[in-house]
């Protein structure tokens, strides 16, 4: 519009930091960014790409199902930017990661042919609500003793539940983390949560489980992650940061001297651990 002499805010309104246009709005601008990296794939965008050529390396990268799924949520933002430019509603990038999943979902149950990735999804607007997050964490003691740690808060942030696992096996970090990725599923499957976003502070990991990287020491419990991911109407395995799991990471510690329990409604003081009720033994 600008070039057809219309004055407009050239800001893109999605961030409102830099100049709009094709290459900040699908591939710098923060917002597509967090979309791509709230979705099934955990996608990071690389930096050192035109956009042209980045999507030319996405439409050839040979994966049916990233290929849809990155389409489809850049064509969302696309949207998005309208209803914020036009309309005055913002859509969040957690919310266009689910519609975004469920759209290529449901393509795919009703083009088999197709080639992509059938998901369990639903697609009405209730997908987008009681979304919860999951944080996990491993811990490994200087005896080898392994501990597990999970935190589950609903969409609100509102702990659910926290419970931490001692488990007595040996085993190198990175299993351990996968363990305690694939024990935090467990426990969603067992409190019936339709769909959640676990998030994990082991970016070996979560980049083996979303196609990015392959461990053949972990492939086992990387195909059982997976299996469970897909069970869920709606999942996506994240990286997370340390620092924004250290909640996770204290309840991995404190099943070293409290062995395997789980509190439900609150995180326990890793100094008072017995103030409150416990709820029942973590399994």
């Amino acid at each position: 519009m600008q070039k057809k002499g219309i004055k407009v805010d050239a800001l893109c309104p999605m961030c409102n930091m830099e100049a709009e246009n094709v290459q900040h709005l699908l591939m710098d601008c923060v917002f597509v960014r967090q979309s791509l990296f709230s979705s099934a794939l955990s996608y990071r965008i690389p930096s050192d790409l035109c956009f042209n050529d980045w999507l030319q390396s996405i439409l050839f990268c040979g994966d049916c199902f990233s290929i849809q799924l990155i389409g489809t949520i850049l064509y969302k933002v696309w949207l998005s930017r309208n209803l914020k430019l036009y309309q005055f509603k913002n859509v969040s990038p957690i919310e266009i990661a689910v519609d975004a999943v469920t759209i290529v979902a449901e393509f795919n149950r009703f083009n088999p042919s197709s080639g992509g990735v059938i998901l369990n999804s639903e697609s009405s607007d209730a997908s987008k609500k009681d979304v919860y997050n999951i944080q996990v964490d491993a811990s490994i003691s200087s005896d080898g003793a392994v501990a597990l740690g999970c935190i589950i808060m609903d969409q609100y942030n509102a702990i659910s539940l926290a419970a931490c696992k001692k488990e007595d096996v040996s085993v190198e970090v990175a299993l351990a983390e996968a363990m305690a990725i694939r024990w935090g599923l467990l426990v969603a499957k067992d409190l019936n949560l339709e769909r959640i976003v676990i998030k994990s502070d082991a970016k070996v990991v979560v980049d083996c489980v979303n196609l990015m990287l392959k461990r053949p020491v972990l492939e086992p419990l990387i195909i059982d992650i997976r299996n469970l991911l897909s069970s869920f109407n709606f999942a996506s395995l994240l990286f997370h940061s340390r620092n924004c799991n250290r909640q996770a990471h204290n309840m991995a510690r404190f099943a070293f001297d409290f062995g395997s329990r789980t509190w439900a409604g609150f995180c326990p003081s890793l100094e008072a651990p017995d103030v409150f009720p416990l709820a029942f033994n973590a399994s």
